[in-house]
C-alpha cells in the first residue's frame, strides 16, 4: 500500500501541473501584446501539407506591440497571412521591406533589391476601452475555470488519499500529506502568478493605448512607426 500511497500524491502533481499547462496554452491565443507565443497555434497549408509556423518563417520582437515575421521563403507570405486572418483577425498585418537603412511599408507584389528582406509586421490590436474590458473578462474567465478545476482535482485525489492512509504506518502518510501540501501550494502559486502576470499586461496595453490619446492616434503612430528611417538591425534578425 506504500506504493499506492505515493503513487496518489504522484498523479495528483501530474494532474494539477497538466491544469497549469493548459491555462498557459488558453492564455496564449488571448492576444495582448507582442508575444511570440501567440503564434503557436499556427498551422500552414502547404501543397496539402501542414507545418508549424517556425519551419515557414524566423519571429523578431521589433517592440512591446510589434513582431516581424521573416518567411524563410517570400512564396510563404500569403499563406502565413491567410492563417493569421483565421486564428488571429484581431492583430494588424502588413507587408513590409528590411534592409539595412531600416524598415519600410511596401506592397504584397512588389519585389526587394538582393541586399533587402521582404516580411511580415504583426502588430497587437489596441487594448482601447472595450477590448480592455473583453481581455479582463477573458482573462477572469479563464483563471475562474482553472481554480474550479483545481478543486474538482483536489477533492478527487484528497478522497483516494484519505481512503488509504488508514492502511499505511502513520509517519508515511505524514511524509506524503506534507509533500501533497507543498506540491499543491506551489501549482497554485504558479496558476496565480500567471493569472497576474496577464493581467499586469492588460493594464500596460490599455495605459499604453491611453498615453498615446487612444482612438485614431493610435492608428496613426502605428502608420508613422514603419516609415523609413527607423534605426533596424537587419542582420540580427537573419542570424
Amino acid at each position: 500500500m506504500f506504493e499506492e500511497i505515493i503513487k496518489v500524491a504522484s498523479v495528483y502533481n501530474n494532474a494539477l501541473a497538466s491544469q497549469v499547462g493548459l491555462y498557459l496554452t488558453r492564455q496564449m491565443d488571448v492576444c495582448v501584446k507582442a508575444e511570440p507565443e501567440v503564434l503557436l497555434s499556427l498551422q500552414i497549408d502547404f501543397f496539402g501539407n501542414t507545418f508549424p509556423i517556425e519551419k515557414m518563417c524566423k519571429v523578431a520582437k521589433k517592440d512591446e506591440y510589434t513582431l516581424i515575421l521573416i518567411p524563410l521563403k517570400n512564396i510563404y507570405i500569403p499563406l502565413i497571412l491567410l492563417e493569421l486572418g483565421v486564428k488571429h483577425p484581431e492583430m494588424k498585418t502588413g507587408i513590409v521591406k528590411l534592409s539595412k537603412e531600416g524598415i519600410s511599408p511596401i506592397e504584397l507584389t512588389d519585389s526587394v533589391e538582393e541586399d533587402e528582406v521582404k516580411a511580415i509586421e504583426l502588430k497587437s490590436p489596441d487594448v482601447d476601452d472595450d477590448r480592455y474590458k473583453l481581455l479582463k473578462n477573458l482573462e477572469k474567465g479563464l483563471y475562474e475555470t482553472c481554480k474550479a478545476n483545481f478543486a474538482d482535482i483536489a477533492a478527487k485525489y484528497w478522497k483516494q488519499f484519505n481512503d488509504i492512509r488508514i492502511e499505511n504506518p502513520e509517519a508515511i502518510t505524514k511524509l506524503v500529506y506534507d509533500d501533497m501540501k507543498d506540491m499543491e501550494q506551489k501549482q497554485a502559486n504558479t496558476r496565480d502568478e500567471l493569472h497576474q502576470k496577464k493581467l499586469d499586461s492588460i493594464e500596460d496595453a490599455h495605459n499604453h493605448w491611453l498615453e498615446n490619446g487612444g482612438g485614431d492616434s493610435s492608428k496613426e503612430q502605428f502608420e508613422d512607426n514603419t516609415q523609413g528611417g527607423q534605426s533596424f538591425d537587419l542582420n540580427s534578425l537573419m542570424s
